[in-house]
């Protein structure tokens, strides 16, 4: 392009700046801060992009997993629990990972199927919850996330689902 772009008589900034137009138009980024990565989300947004980074999604992948949903982020008071609901496809593995915020005592994550009945549980102790399980059948499964002991008031989380590469 560079060549074409200097064969037509165009300087470097010209070029250069029709290759950035070129780019935006295609990835739909809109704004500098947004191509540097420097656009902050709201820590307690539900609704984030699968491309959003989990704490252990590197984990998950070097497991064979990969991202099936976007990351939900929210807060829970103590003895307090939220669901979420994911689609599952049937006969698929799943990993369901939970993180607490930093000074978050215990949290705990469940999975139940669409007949509500629990498929998998995770309660150990810790703030990093993590939940294998096959789906026996597919449909609306439900995660819910427990906040079993917080010394704040309230206590930030994060969960996402992922799906088995294999």
């Amino acid at each position: 392009m560079r060549q074409v772009a200097r064969r037509a008589g165009y300087s470097r900034l010209e070029t250069a700046a029709a290759i950035l137009a070129i780019f935006v138009f295609i990835t739909g980024i809109s704004s500098v801060p947004q191509l540097l990565g420097r656009v902050r989300k709201d820590p307690l947004s539900t609704v984030a992009g699968t491309d959003e980074r989990h704490p252990r999604d590197e984990a998950a992948r070097w497991h064979g997993y990969e991202p099936c949903s976007a990351i939900h982020r929210s807060s829970l008071t103590q003895g307090e629990h939220a669901d979420r609901e994911f689609f599952v496809c049937k006969g698929q593995r799943h990993l369901v990972l939970g993180s607490g915020a930093e000074g978050c005592g215990d949290l705990d994550i469940e999975v139940y199927d669409p007949d509500g009945r629990l498929v998998r549980a995770d309660r150990t102790r810790g703030r990093h919850p993590a939940v294998f399980f096959r789906a026996d059948r597919g449909g609306k499964y439900r995660v819910r996330v427990l906040n079993v002991s917080c010394p704040d008031v309230r206590c930030r989380y994060m969960v996402r689902m992922y799906r088995y590469r294999g």
